[in-house]
Order: structure tokens, then C-alpha cells, then sequence
């Protein structure tokens, strides 16, 4: 049986939304990706202050947290992506973790 695409996107879509907000709760994290769900994806950028992206992610990597540095053009972004494959849980352990990291 086919998923379809628009259960996927409205999946994807509800949880960046879950990222988004939870990340905007974070007094060190300044989102990079549009606020307004109608400008976003499933990708969510961002940058946490008292740290760089490269360390955010080896911290994230070693709690198996799957991430992508955005460092073209002097960027220093860290990258999530919300896949099908990406649950509830998983985007609430992200952040439980980002709220302790280092």
C-alpha cells in the first residue's frame, strides 16, 4: 500500500513544525529557517550560541543524530531534516539534547 505524497509531506511538514517550535524555546538557538510553516520544508537550519556547528555535531553525531553542516558561502549552520522515516520521539530527543549541550 502507497503512503502518498501528501501524507508524507503533511507528516514531514507537522514535524519540523514540532522542531521548529521547540528549537524557537531555546534561548541559545537562532533558527535560520523561515518561522512561517508556508515558507518552510522538512529541513531546519539553525545555529546555537557558546558553540560551533561542527562541534554541535559530533555531540549530536554520538547520540546517533543524524546532521548536516551547512558551510558553503561562510554559512555556519547545523541542519536537521524531519524524513518519513523521523519520529515524534526522535525530534523530542533531539531537543531534550540540544537543551544540554555543551
Amino acid at each position: 500500500q502507497a503512503i502518498g505524497r501528501e501524507a508524507i509531506e503533511q507528516r514531514t511538514r507537522a514535524l519540523a513544525t514540532r522542531l521548529v517550535d521547540g528549537l524557537a524555546r531555546n534561548p541559545r538557538v537562532e533558527l535560520v529557517s523561515p518561522r512561517a510553516a508556508s515558507m518552510r520544508s522538512a529541513m531546519v537550519s539553525f545555529k546555537m550560541a557558546g558553540t560551533t556547528a561542527e562541534k554541535l555535531q559530533g555531540y549530536l553525531g554520538a547520540a546517533r543524530i543524524r546532521t548536516r553542516r551547512i558551510a558553503e558561502f561562510g554559512y555556519k549552520y547545523l541542519r536537521l531534516s524531519t524524513h518519513i522515516y523521523v519520529l515524534a520521539d526522535d525530534v523530542d530527543r533531539t531537543l531534550a539534547l540540544l537543551a544540554k549541550a555543551p
